[in-house]
């Protein structure tokens, strides 16, 4: 991935670095890349074992490690759990009239 006129840099971390920097995103992590792989694959509704399998994730354990879920995701899954709330109390209402 790191090259200088297509030979390998001696130090990847040290090439990492100024990368990040180049990029204006100081700080972060080359395993990041895995984590937001992982949370964009299941937010795509890829199967987890597919998923596991782009990411290289061996057990499920290592993988749920790396399966972060975001403050969006857990905001939709309460609306969702609402709503259903919502369609349960109007089903019982209906039966109620019949």
């Amino acid at each position: 991935m790191f090259h200088r006129k297509g030979k390998p840099v001696g130090e990847f971390r040290k090439a990492w670095k100024s990368a990040c920097d180049f990029a204006n995103v100081p700080g972060r992590l080359f395993h990041d890349l895995r984590r937001c792989a992982a949370r964009n694959l299941l937010a795509a509704g890829v199967p987890q074992a597919v998923a596991m399998k782009v990411t290289g994730h061996k057990t499920d354990s290592m993988f749920r490690r790396y399966a972060i879920v975001t403050v969006d995701q857990q905001r939709e899954a309460l609306k969702a759990a609402a709503l259903y709330r919502q369609q349960q109390a109007e089903k019982q209402k209906v039966q109620r009239i019949n």
